[in-house]
């Protein structure tokens, strides 16, 4: 019973709104407008990444009407708005400027939202266990971002908080999953980053 009132608050738009608002502030006259390529492929990279768990989400709640994708897929639209800001702050091309659902610039991105969405559309479960491969997709590739981002406090800033809320909505997809007695182990992350982002609390 608790667990189940437990999730209707962390899943619940207004919670979910509420932590993303903490990713608000982005400078718009940082110190150094230059970008190197790499920092610049990235936030190409992570604009689509975005998208693609928007879409995802989008799709397997239209399948399953579980409140979870919906929630979760309006707060990948804050995210990807974001990411849109620094690219537009940094004068980076968007290459998803006229982004149609399920459609994608980058073959890995592609690749990734076709895979995904025809092993989501098998089961809820797996549609569960998707959503969490997405999530800690999110964080590995924030973590990789990160290390090469050189004086850009606002990307870190940014990065940072997506890094943030992406542990809140894998701690949701979990806990979804544990619920059914399906278990996630991570391959994208060591088991120890992975159980230390579970045993932090929703943020």
């Amino acid at each position: 019973m608790k667990t189940s009132i437990l999730l209707v608050i962390l899943l619940s738009p207004a919670f979910l709104m509420a932590q993303e608002m903490k990713c608000n502030f982005i400078s718009t006259d940082p110190v150094n407008k230059n970008l190197s390529s790499s920092e610049a492929e990235n936030l190409e990279f992570l604009r689509e990444e975005e998208l693609l768990a928007g879409d995802v989400y989008k799709f397997f709640y239209q399948k399953y009407q579980i409140p979870v994708f919906s929630n979760i897929s309006k707060s990948e639209d804050v995210h990807t708005s974001r990411i849109k800001l620094l690219m537009n702050n940094y004068a980076v091309t968007d290459p998803s400027e006229n982004h149609q659902t399920g459609k994608f610039k980058i073959n890995e991105i592609q690749s990734l939202y076709d895979d995904l969405t025809k092993k989501g559309d098998n089961s809820l479960s797996d549609a569960l266990l998707a959503g969490a491969l997405i999530e800690e997709k999110d964080i590995s590739d924030l973590n990789r971002s990160m290390r090469n981002v050189v004086g850009h406090e606002d990307i870190i800033f940014v990065y940072s908080n997506l890094k943030r809320a992406s542990g809140n909505h894998l701690r949701s997809f979990i806990m979804h999953l544990n619920s059914r007695g399906v278990i996630y182990s991570p391959t994208l992350l060591t088991m120890e980053e992975f159980n230390s982002i579970l045993a932090k609390k929703q943020e």
